[in-house]
């Protein structure tokens, strides 16, 4: 019994679309992947629905990342430095970019990514984003600079119950910042 074979992905009738900037393809294909999650797996129909769909996500995000970095496989910016003067360095994906103002020193350079903030509420926050600082005198590799933000209280019973719970939950999401690190530790996406 012979079946019928159809790539999932054949180039040259797939190639030639528009290729979405990388935050917008990470964002969307994190919606996408939230979105097939839930597939059942018993269910034929709907894994190949996730299968294509996800290919699709993939193939975009592979594409922006590849638009992103050009041939060389890094992208590089360009920081001024009074001590080196314009030096041109890889840039990681998940940096925000610099601004073009000379830094203190090239060992001042560093990465910063997109904040993280979670607020329960009463004043406390929890802020984290992604650093670097590569030129340092002590280099430091990608981590996850963290403020938490608790504002000074006298509580009663139940105010030290909503305080913990509050810790517990913003305990939860520096485990969940600790696996994002790790991934992109890795060589994956922040």
């Amino acid at each position: 019994m012979t079946t019928a074979h159809s790539p999932l992905h054949d180039p040259e009738r797939d190639g030639g679309r528009w290729v979405p900037p990388l935050d917008f393809a990470l964002e969307t294909d994190r919606d996408a992947l939230a979105k097939q999650a839930g597939a059942n797996i018993h269910d034929d129909r709907a894994m190949f629905t996730a299968a294509v769909v996800l290919d699709l996500a993939l193939r975009a995000l592979v594409a922006a990342h590849d638009t992103r970095v050009g041939n060389s496989g890094v992208h590089s910016v360009r920081v001024p430095t009074p001590d080196h003067g314009d030096v041109t360095l890889p840039e990681p994906e998940w940096c925000l970019g610099h601004d073009g103002r000379p830094t203190e020193a090239l060992a001042d350079v560093h990465h910063s990514g997109r904040g993280h903030v979670v607020d329960n509420g009463g004043g406390i926050e929890l802020r984290a984003e992604p650093v670097a600082f590569p030129y340092g005198e002590t280099p430091v590799p990608v981590s996850v600079h963290v403020e938490l933000c608790l504002p000074d209280v006298t509580l009663d019973p139940p105010g030290l119950e909503g305080l913990a719970a509050v810790l517990v939950e913003q305990a939860a999401e520096l485990r969940r910042l600790a696996l994002r690190l790790a991934v992109l530790r890795a060589g994956g996406a922040w």
